[in-house]
């Protein structure tokens, strides 16, 4: 699809639709699957940037997207994918130990999203900086090739 995207925009009198990130983002939450959501909504904004690069939404997408915060998600985002499961399950027995009975169900999910978000992103943080990065920096000495990943920006 994204193949025949480029072709279609590269074509001469190819029409360069706009509002495909509001879009993707209406779809994103009709569909059921939260995964396939953010999916479709991300394939959307890139379909934005590619029809028009230089657009009100693709300088809104690519500010979002190269923000310190968004920079720092993805540079942690291996450490995130190895984080969240087990984080996931000690709140969720927490939760059912503590919680379950005492708070609103839709409440809980509520507070259990919040929280495993933050926590995993705090595991996450201390699983790159101390495991991560230095195997990387070791791994890249040990072939010799340059130093690895820089260190985050204190600023993030």
């Amino acid at each position: 699809l994204w193949r025949k995207w480029l072709v279609y925009l590269a074509s001469p009198g190819a029409v360069r639709p706009r509002g495909l990130v509001l879009c993707g983002l209406v779809v994103a939450f009709s569909i059921p699957d939260l995964t396939m959501g953010v999916w479709v909504f991300l394939f959307a904004c890139l379909c934005q940037i590619a029809a028009l690069p230089n657009g009100v939404e693709s300088r809104v997408v690519q500010t979002v997207g190269s923000s310190g915060p968004a920079l720092f998600i993805g540079r942690i985002s291996y450490s995130i994918y190895l984080a969240h499961w087990p984080v996931s399950i000690v709140l969720i027995h927490c939760a059912a130990k503590y919680l379950y009975g005492r708070v609103p169900t839709y409440a809980l999910w509520g507070i259990f999203a919040v929280v495993a978000g933050l926590v995993t992103i705090g595991v996450a943080t201390l699983l790159y900086y101390f495991v991560e990065a230095p195997a990387i920096r070791w791994g890249k000495k040990l072939f010799k090739e340059d130093k690895g990943p820089a260190p985050m920006d204190a600023r993030v």
